[in-house]
């Protein structure tokens, strides 16, 4: 195996690792809902959450609710996410918007998922 080869190897594999990490390393962000609108929907914002994750590949490490428990934990260094998949529309997530905007060196991703 020439240098070359060698060097190609070794970024493909560093690829590989931070892909890993990036897919295993997923934290879920999805409310609750606890009023009668429970009964009529097909499925849960957290179910919706999963199905999101499954598709792209990606393993939910830590479910949340509530957004400032999330961020909270973070800033504790509780967990130390890669991505984060939330449900429904950046504006319902106006902190954790501006927390992972402001961590953009540390890779932290913030998906949408609805």
């Amino acid at each position: 195996m020439n240098l070359l080869q060698h060097l190609f190897k070794g970024v493909v594999a560093q690829i590989l690792n931070q892909w890993r990490n990036c897919t295993m390393n997923t934290v879920a962000l999805a409310h609750e809902i606890e009023d009668e609108r429970f009964e009529y929907l097909e499925s849960t914002p957290l179910d919706t959450v999963k199905e999101c994750c499954k598709q792209e590949g990606r393993q939910i490490s830590n479910t949340y609710t509530e957004e400032y428990k999330l961020i909270n934990d973070i800033l504790e260094k509780v967990i130390k996410p890669t991505s984060i998949v939330a449900y429904g529309e950046y504006e319902d997530y106006i902190h954790l918007k501006k927390f992972a905007q402001r961590r953009i060196s540390n890779s932290l991703l913030l998906l949408r998922c609805n």
